[in-house]
C-alpha cells in the first residue's frame, strides 16, 4: 500500500513540468483500449455471423418425407448489387413443412420474404420492390447481417419449381438427382452428413484471417500508441525516481513504482472507454468507419467479457510500464558518449526476417495460401519495422559523427550514443507509413477487376432461364421487357406438328437452336441480308453474334447456331431477350420483367463477366485510416514529448553560450536526420510489401507519391516547428 501511496501522489502531481505526462498517459491509454474492444468485438461480430449462417445451413433430405421443402437458389442482382433469392415449394401442400430461421411461416404463393436491408432498399425503389410483392421481413436470427440482401420467395399459384423427382436429395449414402431443385430435409449443423449448402452471402474472410488483420491494424497500432504515450517525459518524475536510486531502493522496487504510476493515470482512461464501449456497443448499426450493416447487438460484448478485455488492457499496460521503466535503466540509454554501452538486442531484426521469409514463402508457393502468408508478412511487418529503426539509426549516426559539421556531428553521435530514445519519437510514423503503403497495394489489387465483355454496336442481350415453363410465358415476357424475346435451346428440341405427332430434333454438342427467322434478327443486327427463301439460314455475322450473346448462358462452348421455328421452342424455359438499349438498362428491364412473370428466372448478360470489388476492401479502408487517425495522434504526441524533453539540454547549451543560430540548426538536425531515415526505412519496406503483393498488376504510383508527399510536407513542418519551438523556449528560460 505504501508504493500505491506514492505512486499515486506521483501520478497526481500538479507540478507543471508533470503536466504533459498527466495528458499523455490517459489519452494513449484511451485509444489502446479502444482498439483493443473494437478488435474483440469484430472477433465477436464474426463469430455471431457464422452462428447464424450455420444455423441456416440447408441439409438435404436422406428419407423423404412430407415436411421436406424444395429449394432452388437464383441469383439476383440491383445496380451492381448482388441479391440471393432462395426460391421454395412445400413438398406437400398440407404437411406441416421445415421453415428456416427467421421464417414464421412459409410464403403463399406468389409471395415473398425479404432480409431487413432488401426491404428497406426496396421501400426507396419501386421497381424493385414491384420483383418482391408482397414481402415480410425476414427475423434477425435469419439473416447473415444486417446488410444482406436476401429473399425467400416461392411461385404464383399454379405453377412449381420443377418435377419432384428430379430434385436433388441423398440416398443410401450418395447425392442423387438432375436438379437444379435441392430437396432439403432440415435446417442447420450439417456435421459430417454429405450433401448441404449455405444460404446468403458467403464468409469475407475466415476468422484466422480476420484475427491476423485486426491484430494488424489495430492491436499492434493500438500498443505503439500506448507505449509513445506511457513513455512521456516527465522531469519531477524522473528526478523522484532518481532520488530513490540514490538512496539505495531496489530496482525491483523502482520497477513496480513506475508501474503503478503509470496504472493509476491509465486505469481511470481504461475503465471509462469500456463503459462507454459497453453501453453504445450494442446500439451500433454499422461498423464505424467500414459502413458494414450489422444485426442489432452484434457489436455488444457480454459483461463477463468486457471486464475480461479491460483486464487484459490493464495487464498490457503494466506490461508496457515494465518494459519502459526496464529501459530506461539500461546502461547505455544515455545522452552522450559514455564507456560500456550496450549493444541493442538481436532480437530487433528477428520479426522484419519473419515478415521477408513470410512474403517470399507466399510468392513462391502462389494460390490461396498466398494471402495466408502475406498476412502473417504484413503484421511481423508492423512490429519489425519500428522494431529495427534504432539498429538503423544506430549505423547512420555512426557515419553522421564523422562529418565536418559540428550540429550535424553532433545529431549524428546522439543516434548513435542513444539510437532508441532518438527513434522513440518516429515509432509510430515508421507503422504507419508501412500501413499506408500496403494497405494501398492490396486495394489496387483488388479494384484490379475486369471489365464486362459487350457487345459493339447499339444492340445488346440478355438471357433467361426459368422452370416450369408455359406456353404463354414467352409472349407475357416479350409484352413485359418490350423487346424481341427468341426462344433457345442447346443441342436436341422436340416439336409438335400441325398432325399432333411429336417429332425430335437429335442435336449435337455445341449446337444451340434459336426460336427466331434471319428476318427478325436482322433488325437488331447490321449489315446483314437475308434469304427470302431461306427464312432460317443465319449468314456467318449473324452467327457471330448470337455466339456471344448466348454464351454467357449455356453449359458448353457454342460452335453453331440454328435457327427453327418458334413454335418448334414453344415450351422450353429459356428465352433470348434482344433490344437497343444500354445492357445496364435492359438487363434491369429484364429482371422486372422476369420476377413479375416467370418462376425461378435466372438472367444473366455480358454484366456478370464482370469482376467486382472485394468486400474487404471497405474493412481494410476502415482499419487503415483507423491505424492512421491513432498512430498520427501518437506522432504528434511524441513531437510534443520530443520538444519538452530537449528542452533541458537545450537550456544548458545556452548556459554555454550557443548561439540562437546554432542552437536552431542543432535542433533542426537532431529531428531531420531520424526522420528521413525512418522514412526512407518505411517507404522501402512498404513499397516492397506492395510489390510482392500486386506484381505484375501496376503499382499505384499515384496515391504512393502522394504519401510521399505528404510525409516530405509533415517532416518538413516539423523540422522548423522543432528547430524554432525549442530554441526559443531554450532561450526564454536561461538560468
Amino acid at each position: 500500500m505504501t508504493l500505491l501511496r506514492v505512486a499515486t501522489g506521483l501520478a497526481l502531481n500538479r507540478a507543471p513540468e508533470h503536466r504533459w505526462r498527466r495528458i499523455s498517459v490517459p489519452v494513449s491509454a484511451m485509444l489502446f483500449m479502444l482498439s483493443l474492444l473494437a478488435a474483440t468485438s469484430i472477433v465477436l461480430l464474426v463469430m455471431r455471423e457464422d452462428g447464424r449462417d450455420t444455423a441456416r445451413t440447408a441439409v438435404l433430405a436422406r428419407a423423404q418425407s412430407e415436411t421436406d421443402l424444395f429449394v432452388l437458389l437464383r441469383p439476383d442482382d440491383w445496380r451492381g448489387r448482388s441479391i440471393l433469392v432462395a426460391w421454395v415449394e412445400p413438398a406437400a401442400a398440407r404437411a406441416e413443412t421445415i421453415l428456416p430461421p427467421g421464417v414464421a411461416k412459409l410464403p403463399a404463393a406468389g409471395q415473398t420474404v425479404v432480409s431487413p436491408a432488401l426491404d428497406r432498399l426496396a421501400a426507396e425503389h419501386p421497381d424493385l420492390a414491384a420483383r418482391y410483392p408482397n414481402r415480410i421481413v425476414i427475423g434477425p436470427q435469419g439473416v447473415r447481417s444486417g446488410g444482406e440482401l436476401f429473399a425467400y420467395a416461392r411461385p404464383p399459384a399454379g405453377r412449381s419449381l420443377g418435377p419432384p423427382g428430379a430434385a436433388i436429395r441423398v440416398e443410401s449414402g450418395r447425392i442423387v438427382g438432375d436438379g437444379p431443385v435441392l430437396r432439403i430435409g432440415r435446417f442447420g449443423s450439417p456435421g459430417a452428413v454429405a450433401g448441404f449448402v449455405r444460404f446468403g452471402e458467403a464468409q469475407s474472410a475466415p476468422l484466422g484471417a480476420v484475427l491476423g488483420g485486426l491484430f494488424g491494424v489495430l492491436v499492434i497500432p493500438g500498443v505503439l500508441i500506448l507505449g509513445i504515450g506511457a513513455a512521456a517525459a516527465s522531469e519531477l518524475r524522473s528526478r523522484r525516481l532518481g532520488i530513490l536510486r540514490a538512496l539505495g531502493a531496489r530496482t525491483r522496487t523502482v520497477t513496480v513504482l513506475s508501474v503503478l504510476e503509470a496504472l493509476v493515470l491509465a486505469a481511470p482512461g481504461l475503465f471509462a472507454v469500456t463503459v462507454v464501449w459497453a453501453v453504445l456497443g450494442p446500439r451500433l448499426s454499422t461498423v464505424p468507419l467500414v459502413g458494414y450493416e450489422v444485426a442489432p447487438g452484434d457489436l455488444g460484448l457480454p459483461w463477463w467479457l468486457a471486464v475480461g478485455v479491460l483486464g487484459a488492457g490493464i495487464a498490457v499496460t503494466a506490461l508496457v510500464a515494465g518494459l519502459l521503466a526496464a529501459a530506461s535503466r539500461r546502461p547505455g540509454a544515455r545522452p552522450r558518449p559514455a564507456a560500456g554501452r550496450q549493444r541493442l538486442s538481436a532480437l530487433r531484426v528477428a520479426p522484419l526476417a519473419l515478415a521477408a521469409a513470410a512474403f517470399t514463402l507466399g510468392k513462391s508457393i502462389g494460390g490461396y495460401r498466398e494471402a495466408d502468408f502475406y498476412l502473417l508478412g504484413m503484421v511481423a511487418a508492423v512490429i519489425g519495422v519500428p522494431a529495427i529503426i534504432p539498429v538503423l539509426l544506430r549505423a547512420l549516426g555512426g557515419v553522421l559523427g564523422r562529418v565536418r559539421s559540428t550540429s550535424v556531428a553532433i545529431a549524428g553521435r546522439s543516434m548513435e550514443w542513444d539510437p532508441a530514445r532518438a527513434a522513440r519519437p518516429f515509432i509510430g510514423l515508421a507503422a504507419l507509413l508501412f500501413l499506408v503503403l500496403t494497405g494501398t497495394g492490396y486495394i489496387t489489387l483488388s479494384r484490379d477487376t475486369d471489365k464486362p465483355n459487350l457487345a459493339t454496336g447499339n444492340t445488346q442481350a440478355v438471357t433467361v432461364q426459368w422452370q416450369d415453363p408455359e406456353p404463354g410465358d414467352l409472349t407475357r415476357l416479350g409484352n413485359a421487357t418490350g423487346g424481341m424475346v427468341a426462344p433457345f435451346v442447346e443441342g436436341g428440341h422436340d416439336h409438335q406438328h400441325d398432325n399432333s405427332t411429336n417429332h425430335h430434333h437429335a442435336g449435337t454438342p455445341g449446337v444451340v437452336s434459336v426460336g427466331a427467322t434471319c428476318t427478325e434478327l436482322a433488325r437488331y443486327v447490321p449489315d446483314i441480308s437475308c434469304d427470302r427463301a431461306s427464312p432460317f439460314n443465319a449468314p456467318s455475322a449473324m452467327q457471330q453474334r448470337l455466339t456471344g450473346w448466348l454464351a454467357q448462358s449455356t453449359h458448353g462452348s457454342v460452335d453453331q447456331i440454328r435457327l427453327v421455328p418458334r413454335t418448334d421452342l414453344e415450351g422450353v424455359g429459356s428465352a433470348l431477350v434482344v433490344d437497343e438499349a444500354p445492357l445496364e438498362a435492359i438487363d434491369e428491364r429484364v429482371r422486372n420483367a422476369a420476377m413479375a412473370t416467370l418462376p425461378a428466372p435466372y438472367v444473366r448478360s455480358a454484366l456478370a463477366s464482370a469482376s467486382r470489388e472485394s468486400p474487404l476492401i471497405p474493412w481494410l479502408i476502415g482499419g487503415v485510416v483507423t491505424a492512421v487517425v491513432g498512430l498520427t495522434i501518437a506522432c504528434l504526441m511524441s513531437l510534443i514529448d520530443r520538444l519538452l524533453s530537449a528542452r533541458n539540454y537545450h537550456r544548458q547549451l545556452v548556459n554555454l553560450g550557443i548561439s540562437r543560430s546554432r542552437l536552431t540548426a542543432l535542433g533542426a538536425w537532431t529531428f531531420a536526420l531520424p526522420y528521413s531515415a525512418v522514412l526512407g526505412m518505411s517507404f522501402l519496406a512498404g513499397s516492397v510489401a506492395s510489390a510482392l503483393l500486386i506484381l505484375p498488376t501496376p503499382m499505384p504510383w499515384t496515391p504512393i507519391g502522394i504519401t510521399a508527399a505528404a510525409a516530405l510536407a509533415a517532416g518538413l513542418l516539423g523540422t522548423v516547428s522543432v528547430a524554432l519551438l525549442g530554441a526559443n523556449s531554450a532561450l526564454k528560460e536561461r538560468e
